[in-house]
């Protein structure tokens, strides 16, 4: 019998090994960013000096404190949207620091 006969594709392999090494937090890390970027929009990320992960919660550091008000009234909505950006709950909370 050939080795070949169980292929397996290349994402799978790679899941595999994401899991096995639990690098899956890491990436979602990288890309709960990119998300906020995305939505959030350039208005908002030149007002915004950090965003960390931290288990299920999001950190975001505003300079501004009027924005940081008038988004805390939008984060479950905002959360939502990152996770829907991600295809996957990521994000329980958000907190504006």
């Amino acid at each position: 019998m050939s080795r070949y006969n169980d292929e397996i594709s290349l994402k799978e392999i790679i899941s595999k090994l994401f899991s096995q090494y639990n690098l899956n937090y890491g990436i979602d890390k990288i890309r709960t960013r990119e998300a906020w970027v995305e939505i959030a929009g350039t208005g908002i990320v030149k007002y915004t000096d950090n965003v960390r992960l931290q288990g299920e919660k999001l950190f975001i550091t505003l300079n501004n404190a009027a924005l940081k008000e008038n988004l805390s009234f939008r984060k479950s909505e905002l959360a939502q949207l990152i996770n829907d950006y991600l295809q996957k709950e990521v994000v329980k909370e958000i907190i504006f620091l």
